[in-house]
């Protein structure tokens, strides 16, 4: 398993415009900048911020804990 560290800081202000536009928290928007910007996919069991996210053109970075089979 591959583990690397990002501290963020870049993101910081897109972060901040998507909480605004969204109306959710930095905290939980930083994760769905990281997401995008690793053009990978950020899985949640955060409803409300699902749901924010679901119809927009970031749904393709989110996903929903509930959908992910497990072997």
């Amino acid at each position: 398993m591959n583990i690397s560290l990002d501290s963020g800081g870049e993101l910081l202000e897109p972060a901040v415009d998507l909480g605004c536009e969204l109306k959710q928290t930095v905290y939980d928007c930083l994760y769905l900048c990281l997401a995008v910007e690793l053009s990978s996919r950020q899985v949640t069991a955060y409803q409300r911020s699902y749901q924010s996210i679901r119809d927009t053109p970031l749904s393709d970075s989110i996903e929903w804990v509930g959908r992910l089979v497990l072997p």
